[in-house]
């Protein structure tokens, strides 16, 4: 499970490095763990969020196909 764990950390600080714009390096020198964490879940919201909003717009044209 450790190792899992590592794996999902690293894989965190690759994917905002992305985000951002940034290199793994400069995530890891310039951003503390809970900054990381709090970006994490700025983006599983984000993605939630995204997510809703893209299924209200599928029932919307569903009844618009309807009428």
């Amino acid at each position: 499970k450790k190792k899992k764990k590592e794996d999902n950390f690293i894989y965190l600080q690759f994917f905002i490095a992305e985000k951002l714009g940034y290199t793994h390096r400069e995530i890891r020198e310039k951003m503390s763990v809970q900054e990381l964490y709090t970006w994490n879940a700025y983006f599983e919201i984000k993605s939630e969020r995204e997510e809703q909003a893209y299924e209200r717009a599928k029932r919307q044209a569903q009844v618009r196909k309807v009428r």
